[in-house]
């Protein structure tokens, strides 16, 4: 059964999500303003199926965060039956980083956040934040803040 099978099937509420590798509009395609097959494909499947595809928000803090990952400069934590990696959370305004307590890991984090900040255009506000920490002392926590300009939780 194909996704698009499932749109006519009137009792079934559904939602799709994920990261499906293309675009819709020539606008996001670097290298030229051609719309391919594949975008017109997608495009119809969109429509066909009324489905509602919202803006993405901070798309450029999101693909950092993926991309240190990949190359292992944060490692965040695993949760679940299947291991599933969770390296942050964003919510409407708000955004919950998980990093190991390295310098190492937090100065990525830090780049990643004043990159995105610089991409996106919006001011991060890291003497707003405030860094959490579980099994490590006090004096650590004041060190790894004072890395990324942010209060202690105590």
């Amino acid at each position: 059964m194909e996704l698009q099978d499932l749109s006519g099937l009137t009792f079934l509420k559904w939602c799709v999500g994920g990261d499906f590798n293309v675009i819709r509009r020539t606008s996001k395609k670097l290298g030229g303003p051609r719309v391919t097959p594949t975008m017109r494909d997608f495009d119809d499947f969109i429509r066909d199926c009324e489905l509602i595809d919202p803006p993405l928000r901070n798309a450029s803090f999101t693909w950092l965060v993926v991309r240190a990952e990949e190359k292992g400069l944060i490692k965040g934590f695993r949760v679940g039956r299947n291991r599933t990696r969770v390296s942050h959370l964003q919510f409407a305004d708000d955004t919950l980083l998980f990093a190991r307590a390295s310098l190492e890991e937090l100065i990525s984090l830090k780049l990643i956040l004043l990159v995105s900040g610089r991409l996106s255009r919006l001011k991060m506000n890291l003497n707003k934040s405030t860094l959490f920490g579980i099994n490590i002392t006090l004096d650590q926590r004041v060190k790894l803040a004072s890395l990324l300009d942010c209060a202690v939780f105590e």
